[in-house]
């Protein structure tokens, strides 16, 4: 599904993710990034969430908090949390019997994360 960034609004379901970086550090010392994440159908806002990311990684023996190492990994993750509510949001459309386009595109402004979503490894060109 396009955006039609320019022809008005768009119509169905848009999705976008973002993050900040560790925004905090530099007012309250937190050091976890922010995820974003906005849901439009037909124009209109039906979703949003703004909280610090939970993520954790797991050696085996215990679960260890992971902090994001750059603005992609923190995109990255973002995308993820991101992607966790768009489906959602699907999942309840679908059972209104609303069309829900698939693949579900979530707009992302960071290339670097992109790129690691289509596993190319580098940026989105």
């Amino acid at each position: 599904m396009d955006s039609s960034r320019g022809q008005g609004t768009p119509s169905g379901f848009v999705f976008y993710s973002d993050s900040d970086w560790a925004g905090l550090h530099s007012i309250t010392g937190e050091i976890r990034s922010r995820t974003g994440f906005i849901a439009f159908y037909n124009g209109m806002p039906i979703d949003w969430y703004t909280g610090l990311q939970k993520t954790v990684v797991s050696n085996w023996t215990e679960e260890v908090p992971h902090i994001a190492t750059s603005s992609a990994n923190a995109e990255t993750v973002a995308a993820a949390d991101s992607l966790q509510r768009a489906l959602h949001i699907s999942y309840i459309a679908s059972e209104l019997q609303l069309e829900v386009p698939r693949p579900l595109i979530i707009y992302i402004d960071a290339t670097a994360a992109i790129g690691f979503i289509e596993n190319t490894g580098g940026g989105a060109g």
